[in-house]
């Protein structure tokens, strides 16, 4: 995994229902909007278990925490799962580089989401 920069606790702060990470605007993405390459699989599992190791949680209670917080945060091109676990009081992201996944959409409609940014 990612672990250094990649998987963390984040810098995340929700205003007036906003998402930021960093002081840039996060953009939520569904799942189905996506697609991810095999590495990308293995490496968002393997993820899951080491935040589950260092930090003595479940992974039921990580993946859970991650469902439905999938984002895209101009200009990176990374993606990244933004969340929080309760449990620890904290907000963390594991960010997914570009080379593990692509918009299922068509290329034009990817850079009408990077407008709304």
């Amino acid at each position: 995994m990612f672990k250094t920069e990649n998987l963390c606790v984040a810098t995340t702060q929700a205003t007036e229902g906003n998402i930021y990470l960093n002081g840039r605007k996060a953009i939520r993405v569904a799942l189905s909007e996506v697609l991810f390459n095999a590495e990308a699989v293995r490496l968002i599992g393997a993820g899951i278990l080491t935040l589950s190791r260092e930090f003595g949680l479940p992974a039921p209670i990580i993946k859970k925490a991650m469902a439905g917080n999938l984002f895209i945060v101009p200009p990176s091109e990374s993606l990244y799962f933004l969340f929080q676990v309760d449990e620890l009081e904290a907000d963390m992201h594991v960010e997914i580089p570009p080379m593990y996944w692509r918009f299922a959409a068509p290329v034009g409609m990817v850079s009408e989401l990077a407008k709304c940014a």
